[in-house]
């Protein structure tokens, strides 16, 4: 069966304090699939992300963020920043080893003349259901090459990534 994503590479970590897929992106592709299939947290945490670009992980204050925290027991809420030093919040590790997914579409990474674009869906169990919804974009003009994932507090006690092409 035909399918219009290509596999490009994954990585995974245990009781690291970030979780990077480096060269994933190229020119081959403008948008790129990126799964997160097992996440766990040494204590409840929000996921944050960060792009990679060739002098490494760019961490200035160039990135914009809104995302929609939806609980199912609760008001929903939610994570917005300009100018801010990472994409916060795409998804959730409860500390605990129920899990949790995320699911990221990435645009235009590898254009240096246009900013870096995702949407993002994740979900985690926290007592009740819990999902994220949002967007984020890393407002510099350059290539990037890679992704950084990275709790907000704590370390990744089990963490897997999976990066895919998608043909036009």
């Amino acid at each position: 069966m035909a399918t219009n994503l290509q596999f490009i590479k994954s990585a995974s970590g245990s009781g690291v304090s970030s979780l990077s897929v480096t060269d994933c992106f190229s020119s081959n592709y403008d948008v790129y699939q990126v799964l997160v299939t097992t996440l766990q947290t040494s204590t409840s945490a929000n996921i944050d992300v960060r792009f990679i670009n060739a002098s490494g992980v760019v961490t200035g204050a160039t990135y914009n963020e809104a995302i929609q925290v939806l609980v199912s027991n609760a008001s929903y809420s939610a994570i917005t920043g300009e100018g801010v030093t990472s994409i916060g919040g795409i998804g959730f590790g409860n500390g605990a080893a129920t899990g949790a997914s995320i699911n990221m579409t990435v645009y235009n990474p590898h254009d240096s003349s246009s900013f870096t674009f995702l949407t993002d869906s994740s979900n985690a169990w926290t007592g009740a259901l819990q999902g994220y919804q949002g967007i984020g974009v890393e407002k510099t003009a350059q290539t990037i090459t890679g992704i950084n994932f990275f709790p907000s507090t704590g370390t990744l006690t089990e963490m897997e990534i999976q990066v895919y092409g998608i043909k036009g």
